[in-house]
């Protein structure tokens, strides 16, 4: 089955450009690019050609030099790929080149500054493990290249795979757009929908195999396997000459690391990432080269502590003080123990409903391409969930596993705060439905990532500029 993803809407934006560079495809292993690729290319394209850079020899032969003074170009890149791929027709201007896992070939890294846009050939590379091998730094001058980053699936592309009608998005988003509330019957089909997406999330073969198959478990069996083929590359590191080799131990550092993740978010009032949480006696020294290789995979994200609730908020970030979640929340619960499953499908969480309330929200701003802040006042032992900027000040986000309290969030509006100026709304996100407090909104929880997609369109539509009068 073919996933419905809001990637291919950028990619035809890209197709549609007039002076266009070689796209780069970044993103975690098994996202869907390689896939959304050739789908693309079947699409939209006479012709496309799929280069595997990982595992066909003779695809990396193309780009390479057979003696020291050799000068490769389009030209020969062309003419050997014409002989390998002889049943592809290769044309200026109605081909796509497909350059895949591009990381495993240094000679093809380097030929995407030659592909530029009077040659007439359209070339997309995509790979999995670029920032380890500062592949957009060294390898391709400014100016040579477009980058995207690719995620998993998002809630609302859960929805449109799993059948929900465009008909209904569009009202869920008018719903979200005006704050008004939607029919109990259609709250209560997407509050189905929500639980299955914590429990699969939006790795594609873990989507597709729950869709075609009905089984939850169908869906924990393809996670878990991906979780063991990502222990696989823990510690990989790329040598100047592109060589991949495994720093054994960064793998073991990494291992630790990785493995505490889901045992500290599942910790009650867990304030930050601890390191003696991962071994006795854990220092930032110790483990700070770990967290970047996972982060630069896409295997983790931060959320950093801000030491002010200001703008910019990335002015204000603390680097030291960071929680750490999942990129994908089904990769979270497939780390849980097997009884969570039934359990969440219930809707009883028991001891882990902090862990994951909160990661699901982080998962929806995450793939909303929301920055991650908190903030924490360990003086006030007061804490703010998630706080997100927006044009007219700074959001507040607490999320609430019951009807609980918002005394942290209210401390930032208090006559005496030094931040209530910069506080615009502040939203308690819940089960099910809209609500108005004292002084705060309540949203449904699965809700979030329209409510993003909401503020992001108000922001692009903010600073579009007015047609000025010829003088």
């Amino acid at each position: 089955m073919e996933l419905q993803r809001k990637v291919y809407k950028l990619l035809l934006d890209w197709k549609n450009k007039k002076d266009k560079n070689p796209l780069v495809i970044d993103g975690l292993r098994q996202v869907g690019k390689s896939h959304i690729a050739e789908f693309f290319g079947k699409n939209e394209y006479k012709n496309y050609v799929f280069f595997d850079l990982r595992f066909d020899l003779n695809a990396r032969n193309i780009f390479s030099k057979k003696e020291a003074e050799q000068k490769i170009d389009v030209d020969l890149i062309i003419q050997r790929a014409r002989v390998y791929y002889s049943d592809k027709k290769i044309e200026p201007n109605n081909t796509l080149l497909i350059f895949d896992e591009i990381n495993d070939c240094s000679e093809a890294r380097e030929s995407l500054k030659l592909f530029t846009p009077e040659k007439g050939y359209d070339v997309i590379a995509t790979g999995s493990l670029l920032g380890l091998s500062d592949f957009k730094v060294k390898n391709i001058p400014a100016g040579y290249d477009d980058y995207l980053t690719m995620k998993p699936l998002d809630f609302e592309e859960f929805l449109v795979s799993s059948g929900v009608s465009e008909d209904t998005i569009n009202l869920i988003k008018k719903s979200v757009d005006e704050g008004k509330e939607l029919d109990n019957v259609i709250l209560d089909v997407l509050y189905g929908h929500f639980l299955r997406y914590i429990i699969v999330g939006g790795m594609p073969k873990a989507v597709i195999r729950f869709l075609e198959t009905d089984d939850l478990m169908e869906a924990r069996s393809v996670q878990t396997n991906l979780l063991k083929d990502y222990l696989n590359d823990f510690g990989t590191k790329y040598k100047s000459d592109g060589t991949k080799v495994i720093d054994e131990r960064l793998f073991i550092k990494t291992s630790k690391l990785f493995s505490s993740i889901h045992l500290q978010l599942a910790k009650e009032n867990s304030k930050k990432f601890r390191y003696k949480d991962i071994e006795g006696g854990g220092r930032s020294a110790e483990f700070e080269d770990a967290i970047t290789w996972l982060e630069k995979t896409g295997l983790i994200v931060r959320c950093y502590n801000t030491s002010a609730v200001e703008t910019p908020l990335e002015g204000n970030y603390t680097s030291d003080k960071f929680k750490i979640y999942f990129p994908d929340i089904g990769l979270l619960v497939a780390s849980y123990p097997m009884t969570l499953t039934s359990e969440l499908i219930s809707g009883n969480l028991g001891a882990y409903k902090g862990a994951i309330y909160e990661s699901v929200a982080a998962d929806m701003l995450y793939k909303a391409d929301v920055p991650l802040y908190y903030h924490e006042d360990t003086l006030k032992h007061l804490e703010n969930d998630f706080l997100v900027e927006t044009k007219d000040g700074i959001d507040v986000y607490e999320v609430k596993a019951t009807n609980g309290k918002m005394s942290s969030a209210k401390a930032l509006i208090e006559k005496d705060s030094p931040y209530k100026s910069q506080i615009k709304t502040i939203y308690k996100i819940i089960d099910k439905r809209y609500g108005r407090g004292d002084f705060y909104l309540t949203i449904p929880r699965f809700l979030l990532c329209f409510k993003m997609e909401s503020d992001k369109k108000k922001i692009i539509e903010s600073i579009k500029l007015e047609k000025l009068p010829k003088i």
